[in-house]
Formats: C-alpha cells, sequence, structure tokens
C-alpha cells in the first residue's frame, strides 16, 4: 500500500507542478543530445538483437512472436525517425521553426521544401510508436494466453 500510495502523490506532484518536478529535461548543450543519440543508437541495436533473436531462437510460437517482432520493427523505424529529427533540431542547424500564437513555421537553410516536408512528417513520430506500443501489449498478452493454454 504505501508504494502505491507514494507513485500516486509524486504522479500528482508532477501533474500539478510541472515546472518544478523536472518532468521534462532539456538536453542542454552539445553533451546531452550526444548522449542523448548515443541511448537511441544502442536502443536501435538492441531493438535488432532482440527481432532477431525471436526470429532464430526464442521459443516463443505464433502470434505472441509476430506481435513481438512488429513492436521491434515500428520501434526500430521510430529510432531511426528520432535519431534523423533530434539532428535536423538540435545538430545539424539545417532546420529553423518559429512559433506564434497559432502558427509554426518551419524554414529549411537550404531552402529544401523536401527537407521542410521530411522535417514535418517526420516530427510525427507517434505514428510509428503508437502502433509499436500497441503490438508490444498484444504480443505480450498473447504469451500470457499462450501459457495459460
Amino acid at each position: 500500500m504505501k508504494k502505491t500510495a507514494s507513485v500516486f502523490i509524486t504522479a500528482l506532484i508532477i501533474i500539478l507542478f510541472p515546472d518544478t518536478s523536472y518532468s521534462i529535461q532539456a538536453h542542454g548543450g552539445s553533451e546531452g543530445i550526444v548522449v542523448h543519440q548515443l541511448g537511441h543508437i544502442f536502443f536501435l541495436f538492441s531493438l535488432l538483437a532482440l527481432g532477431y533473436w525471436l526470429k532464430s531462437k526464442w521459443a516463443l510460437k505464433g502470434k505472441s512472436k509476430l506481435y513481438l517482432r512488429l513492436s521491434c520493427l515500428f520501434l526500430v523505424l521510430w529510432n531511426f525517425d528520432v535519431i534523423i529529427m533530434h539532428f535536423l533540431d538540435e545538430q545539424s542547424g539545417l532546420i529553423n521553426v518559429s512559433r506564434n500564437a497559432f502558427d509554426i513555421c518551419i524554414r529549411s537553410a537550404a531552402n529544401s521544401h523536401i527537407l521542410e516536408y521530411l522535417y514535418y512528417f517526420g516530427k510525427m513520430d507517434h505514428i510509428l510508436c503508437v502502433p509499436a506500443l500497441f503490438f508490444l501489449y498484444k504480443g505480450l498478452k498473447s504469451i500470457e494466453t499462450e501459457k495459460g493454454d
């Protein structure tokens, strides 16, 4: 009961006071984004290894194996996307994003409309992340039902 109460209180503090609870972290300086990018690269290779392991060695069969491999695929694609977007946002200087009350203006330093569209659609990373988490849920749920049989 104590653990549940502390988790609830922590979540409540984060929701009510996000500016003082440090729930959002800016990367700050070049070392922050480099370490963050290395984390994405490590995660990407770990997912590739897990996908290969699921294909070749693991004892899972049927839907659970398929769902988990689809989850790995979507998370690999998501990591590629996020790595590219972090590079465009914070490292390359190729994209300039300005905001006002109602609009967001995306401009390429080289006036490349292709790069602007790539950035625009790349920032919609939830299109890859949500299916990945859905397939992860379905895969884990399938393992539970397969083990019960």
